[in-house]
């Protein structure tokens, strides 16, 4: 299938299966209203002709079937408007659940880490409303074409020099679609820029940014950067703007000539007598009914050319997801670990980087082990962490569990055995207990099993601060939603962590910035208590990256990072006495903590 035709396809059957009975009677409204005035005009010629003829009851008739034309164009219009409104609503909403099913099934986040990815998904972000808004402009077009055949048939049985008005008005249709294309790829140029001018809109209007927007009296300078990058975003279309309006203007002037020609014609032929009064008639209303309905269907042209481009890019993710998806499972996941992880000769770059984050890393974390990341910033240990948590794969190298290659698990069923915190921790603006219960979805619903991962949070007394205790709505996205603090918030994030209670690794990724030291260290513990407790019975591992050394020294191995490489593997007591590079950062911390 080629791909207007795919688009095309499933512009047509999203539609559908959004709404089958509302997509029907919309399609049918719409075929009523755009086909009566035809048959109204049609029955105006008769019943004039009757009139002057002296055949008064055929003209009886013939009113009669003009008022209920007339009637049902009304009704039917009404109809169509009605039923639309709510079919917007639904195939809008059916889109946003789809982009987002879509989005979150993609198993790694590189990507989100790749401009062009984000691009797209900036010119994908308003698409759901468009497709939502232009999804009927299928049928829209399709009726008129159907008008267009009408129209033919009615001028041309007045005069075939008439049957050229409709492709007068094609000429119109033509500027304006070529106009539209020129707009659409401004717009897609714009998207990086656009991304731009976002950004400073969500740190002005984020509580998360608020105090330091307001401490620094950034205000000013964000509106002056949002400007900046909304002039560079004018200046790119308003040229393309200012011709597709040029292009339009000059088929509109030649379509309104056609139709003053087209009228003058008839009326000179009438007056002549070579026409009858109802050819005059009808030729003056067809041609007053076509320069409104060319409007419409210009319009439908246009949407289904935007509908066009917005399901292009739907279908770009589609695609995209089907790419990113793994392969099924060939082997399957071990319900403990006898050896560990290791990872072999593993080198990750971002995808269009060329530097490689991390550089042919060998490594074992053995079965039952506390293991500590240490490094700079940028060292590359959470990237480590990420690749552990598939959220990365390997650009070179491979990771294997008990000796399986990770690449060949089920992705979601190793995710389904990790337990993780992780300092850019999720906000979920749920009530608390759903907001831990999340952590393990099996339990949601469960109190005690939340409230026991508060416990070994050390977050017991988060629900007991909260006027609703764990049905306590939180977040402004409530009405009366709680507003936490960063440390409560972190509470909440280490609660999830907590509600798995037989995972096969552990990954504690710097989540405890809003904790003091001794509060770490007291976190620290409880994660090595209870992997000591499953290391007999699961070989649980324990990763965890801290910048405190007070904490560091609690873990069996203490891997050492820098510029992406392993530079020193062993204990605390290996490490210090052995003069390297941990030996440095561990006394100059004491210097000032220990």
């Amino acid at each position: 299938m080629t791909e207007p035709w795919r688009r095309f396809w499933t512009l047509v059957t999203m539609n559908y299966r959004t709404d089958p009975v509302r997509h029907i009677t919309s399609v049918g409204s719409l075929t009523l209203t755009r086909t009566l005035p035809f048959a109204s005009a049609f029955l105006v010629k008769l019943c004039v002709s009757a009139v002057l003829h002296h055949d008064y009851g055929s003209a009886d008739g013939y009113g009669v079937l003009l008022a209920c034309s007339l009637s049902l164009t009304f009704v039917f219009h009404r109809l169509a408007q009605r039923i639309n409104i709510r079919f917007v609503e639904e195939t809008t909403e059916h889109y946003d659940r789809e982009i987002t099913r879509l989005a979150t099934e993609i198993p790694t986040i590189a990507h989100m880490e790749n401009p062009e990815f984000l691009d797209r998904i900036e010119q994908l972000r308003f698409q759901p409303q468009a497709l939502g808004q232009n999804g009927t402009s299928v049928a829209l077009a399709f009726w008129g074409l159907l008008q267009l055949v009408l129209v033919i048939l009615l001028l041309g049985s007045v005069d075939k020099v008439l049957v050229l008005l409709p492709f007068v008005a094609g000429l119109s249709v033509l500027t304006v679609r070529k106009g539209q294309s020129r707009l659409q790829r401004a717009y897609e140029d714009a998207a990086p820029l656009r991304r731009q001018s976002n950004h400073f809109y969500e740190v002005a209007t984020a509580g998360a940014s608020a105090d330091e927007v307001r401490t620094l009296r950034l205000g000013r300078t964000l509106i002056k950067q949002f400007d900046d990058v909304w002039g560079k975003v004018d200046a790119l279309q308003r040229s393309v703007e200012v011709r597709a309006t040029l292009e339009t203007m000059a088929g509109a002037v030649l379509l309104a000539a056609a139709y003053v020609g087209a009228i003058a014609l008839v009326v000179s032929e009438g007056i002549r007598g070579t026409r009858s009064p109802g050819d005059v008639l009808i030729t003056v209303i067809v041609a007053g009914v076509i320069n409104q309905q060319m409007v419409t269907i210009l319009d439908s042209t246009n949407r289904l050319l935007i509908a066009m481009h917005a399901v292009g890019r739907f279908l770009w993710l589609v695609d995209y997801a089907d790419a990113e998806r793994p392969p099924a499972a060939s082997v399957s996941l071990p319900s403990h670990l006898e050896h560990g992880i290791n990872l072999e000769h593993v080198s990750f770059r971002y995808p269009g980087t060329e530097r490689e984050v991390l550089h042919d890393v060998s490594i074992e974390l053995r079965a039952g082990s506390i293991v500590a990341l240490v490094g700079d910033n940028g060292a590359g240990k959470t990237t480590l962490v990420k690749l552990l948590s598939a959220m990365y794969a390997p650009s070179l190298g491979r990771i294997t569990i008990d000796g399986i290659d990770l690449s060949s698990l089920d992705v979601d069923a190793w995710r389904g055995r990790l337990s993780a915190a992780f300092q850019d921790y999720a906000r979920f603006e749920l009530v608390l207990r759903e907001s831990v219960g999340v952590g393990d979805l099996d339990w949601l619903d469960d109190v005690d099993r939340v409230a026991a991962a508060l416990e070994r949070a050390g977050a017991a007394d988060l629900s007991g601060q909260l006027d609703g205790g764990l049905d306590t709505p939180l977040g402004p996205s409530f009405e009366h939603g709680a507003n936490l603090s960063g440390g409560q918030w972190q509470k909440v994030s280490l609660g999830r962590a907590m509600m798995r209670t037989q995972p096969l690794l552990l990954v504690m990724d710097e989540p405890t910035a809003n904790l003091d030291p001794v509060a770490e260290r007291a976190l620290f513990e409880r994660y090595v208590d209870r992997a000591r407790r499953a290391a007999n019975e699961l070989g649980t591992i324990v990763v965890f990256v801290t910048h405190r050394f007070s904490s560091v020294r609690i873990a069996d191995e203490i891997i050492v990072l820098s510029a992406g490489r392993v530079v020193e593997v062993g204990s605390h007591d290996e490490l210090v006495h052995s003069g390297g590079v941990y030996s440095e950062l561990y006394e100059l911390q004491a210097q000032h903590y220990l």
